[in-house]
């Protein structure tokens, strides 16, 4: 028997993104003969019957033509079939993961011969056969149709969770989370954790949650599933193409460089292979983005501990948040950074700690500030601090809690220069000691006297931060201060038109006038007066113009240094720059700001309660850091701090709204939180259900099924009709024979 391996419209078949599908032709048959001691034949379609020769089926992408080495050989086709099947049924596959399973066959009868089905093999056999009707059943597609019939061939024989995995993994492969409910995951088959282990590695390795929650619903338990080497090879099997592994390669890198005893050759050696990511490397990342919080995050593990699965969500989800939050501002793709930061894990640790806000107050309030035991002992705020997550610190329940981490000197320093009032207070102290300083030299007394005014002057506005604490005042101090960036972009605008008018002016009334500081004034501080109003019409108008102590004379002016008369040569085009001059500062860019003043007050009033809840939240933390004393008895509170340093009365570090909860009451909190997360859960899956979008679904689906039904009805009385023609005439036909008499 020989076989040949053509090509037929394979572009065709990539085209509509099909699989590569293998025709069997008997070559004898086909009549193409000609190319039969070629490696390859190139076959044009045709469609059109050409006697006894058909066109081969333009759907396949690859032929296997059959040929018989001799005549009285019987057909070969279904023999190399069979063959071809049971081979391919023997291979083994895993998609993506570490899950390997058996290709499954199907046999899709769509036509055939009298020797294609034998009726006795298929009574034998009715477990293994499935009926689809495209016409009646066109809701369903072929995959699901395929799927549903391997499902439904393994529950006929067994009631075993191991011969349905095959299934399991070959819906997960697939991504069909909806037949693994429906057909798999129906209450007839007993699931135990050991069971979906290997199915469990494939959705997490392929991204796919779904079938995560799906497996953890029906008896996966994390804690045992997630094993120190586990968590290892889920690391190691991350994209290549995806940051994480770029920041485990860097990390993986770095730790080479640090062991001893390596040569250039060995390091190239291991390049060329898969780097194998330890926890310690992906723990050094995450270090990165959470700080301390990160702090020893896999050593339990190291050393035989397991995490328990579901635990603290609201330290979780804020802990996620940040993590996406640095993550997007390394990812250089701006759809993916995007994606990152629309996060919903700040709205999911607002919404569930608003559900154990309403259950109880005083265990929320405790949630807040308990020492986190799977997050380096960090508080669900001092997380919230490292996000940023303006929301969760809007929320009712968290308006007197704060905490910050432990920071070095270098960075104590940057977060308080963030803050704009702290700027104010080191503009303050640093004007006040150059002030004192003038004011003991004779020769800069008069310096430090404007120094110490202008000082008390930030002083004074320095107050307005204690109006945040008011409910009106307090949004209204965010508001001037974005105004203040407007009118700074805004400036620029001005000051373009500001230097042209002002300097075009100048050299046209006194081109002469050589008095660098008059020159300023006129170009600077006239048209800049002149935006309010106040035209020196006497200035520029010659024909306004009275006499006064000026000279015309160039020479003069430039010798005696004698103010300059206005050139009136040119004075009606000084008059019509001022006039354009007036329409664009006073009417187009007046108007500009206003506009974007508008906008301001309207962003920030419209969000005023969450701005003054943070503004209120940062004052009460601030207050609450500070010594009782008010100065200058504030020195003691100082002098002590100072003594207790030295004589390490006290750890050195500053005092946080943490707390360390009894081991008992500790457990209770968590576990509370954990009743509040499931109740959580269970109320956005109803809501979900209750959508409209589901209900449309839930509709579709039942039309679906009254359409098979009726359909079903209407095959029924097809049958009965063809049923009652033929009992018809076998009736008539008894009738007869029992009138007529038969001598």
């Amino acid at each position: 028997m020989e076989t040949k391996l053509c090509s037929s419209d394979k572009e065709e078949a990539v085209k509509r993104e099909l699989p590569y599908c293998i025709g069997e032709i008997d070559f004898t048959a086909s009549g193409k003969k000609r190319g039969k001691n070629e490696s390859l034949v190139r076959y044009q379609s045709d469609d059109n019957i050409q006697g006894p020769l058909y066109s081969l089926d333009h759907n396949h992408s690859h032929f296997i033509l059959v040929d018989h080495i001799t005549p009285h050989e019987p057909d070969g086709t279904t023999k190399l079939r069979l063959t071809l099947e049971k081979h391919i049924s023997e291979q083994r596959t895993g998609y993506g993961g570490t899950g390997s399973i058996e290709i499954p066959v199907l046999c899709l009868l769509v036509n055939g011969g009298p020797g294609t089905l034998e009726i006795q093999n298929i009574i034998s056999h009715q477990h293994l056969l499935t009926l689809h009707n495209f016409e009646q059943d066109s809701s369903e597609e072929l995959d699901t149709v395929i799927l549903k019939a391997l499902v439904k061939a393994c529950k006929s024989h067994s009631q075993d969770a191991q011969e349905y995995l095959d299934e399991l993994k070959l819906a997960v492969a697939w991504n069909r989370v909806d037949i693994a409910k429906s057909e798999i995951f129906n209450g007839d088959v007993e699931w135990k954790s050991c069971d979906l282990e290997e199915v469990m590695m494939d959705a997490l390795v392929n991204d796919k949650p779904e079938f995560v929650k799906l497996f953890i619903d029906n008896g996966a338990n994390i804690s045992e599933f997630l094993t120190y080497s586990r968590l290892q090879r889920l690391y190691c099997s991350i994209s290549q193409k995806c940051l994480l592994y770029e920041l485990l390669l860097k990390k993986h890198e770095e730790s080479k460089l640090t062991l001893a005893g390596l040569t250039g050759q060995q390091h190239k050696e291991q390049k060329e292979i898969c780097p194998l990511f330890t926890l310690s490397e992906v723990s050094r990342v995450l270090k990165d983005f959470l700080h301390d919080a990160c702090k020893g995050f896999y050593q339990d593990l190291r050393h035989g501990g397991k995490k328990k699965s579901g635990q603290e969500g609201v330290a979780s989800a804020l802990a996620a948040c940040k993590i996406l939050k640095e993550m997007s501002r390394l990812e250089t793709e701006t759809e993916v950074a995007h994606i990152m930061k629309e996060a919903k894990y700040e709205q999911l640790a607002v919404e569930l700690f608003s559900e154990c806000y309403h259950n109880s107050e005083e265990r929320a309030f405790a949630l807040l500030v308990r020492k986190t035991q799977y997050w380096s002992k960090t508080t669900c705020l001092q997380l919230a601090t490292e996000a940023d997550a303006k929301s969760f610190f809007a929320h009712d329940g968290v308006q007197s809690f704060y905490t910050d981490e432990d920071t070095n000197l270098m960075k104590k320093f940057k977060l308080y220069v963030e803050d704009n009032w702290n700027k104010c207070d080191m503009v303050t102290i640093f004007l006040f000691i150059i002030g004192v300083a003038c004011r003991m030299l004779n020769s800069t007394f008069q310096a430090g006297r404007t120094i110490l005014a202008i000082d008390f002057m930030v002083f004074t506005l320095r107050l307005i931060h204690i109006f945040a604490i008011h409910k009106q005042l307090g949004p209204k101090i965010i508001i001037v201060e974005r105004m203040m960036k407007d009118v700074f972009f805004f400036l620029f605008f001005l000051s373009v038109w500001l230097i042209a008018y002002g300097v075009t002016t100048q050299a046209l009334l006194h081109p002469d006038d050589s008095r660098v500081e008059w020159i300023f004034r006129r170009v600077l501080y006239r048209p800049y007066l002149q935006i309010f109003g106040q035209i020196p019409l006497d200035e520029i108008d010659t024909s306004r113009m009275y006499p006064r102590n000026c000279t015309p004379n160039p020479l003069q002016i430039l010798q005696e240094n004698s103010p300059s008369c206005p050139n009136s040569y040119a004075n009606w085009l000084v008059i019509l720059l001022l006039v354009v001059f007036l329409l664009v500062t006073n009417v187009l860019l007046m108007n500009l700001l206003i506009a974007m003043f508008s906008y301001t007050f309207q962003v920030v009033q419209g969000n005023a309660d969450i701005f003054w809840k943070i503004q209120r939240y940062n004052l009460i933390v601030e207050y609450y850091g500070r010594p009782a004393l008010a100065p200058p008895f504030i020195i003691i509170n100082h002098i002590t701090l100072v003594l207790r340093r030295i004589f390490n009365k006290m750890e050195h570090r500053k005092e946080h709204l943490e707390r360390d909860l009894p081991v008992g009451l500790d457990q209770k909190i968590v576990t509370w939180e954990l009743v509040q997360k499931e109740n959580y859960l269970v109320n956005l899956e109803q809501e979900r259900k209750e959508s409209n979008e589901e209900r449309l679904k839930a509709t579709s689906n039942k039309v679906d099924n009254l359409s098979k039904y009726f359909s079903g009805l209407k095959e029924q009385e097809k049958r009965f009709k063809v049923m009652e023609a033929q009992i018809k005439p076998s009736v008539l036909l008894n009738y007869c024979r029992s009138k007529i008499p038969i001598s």
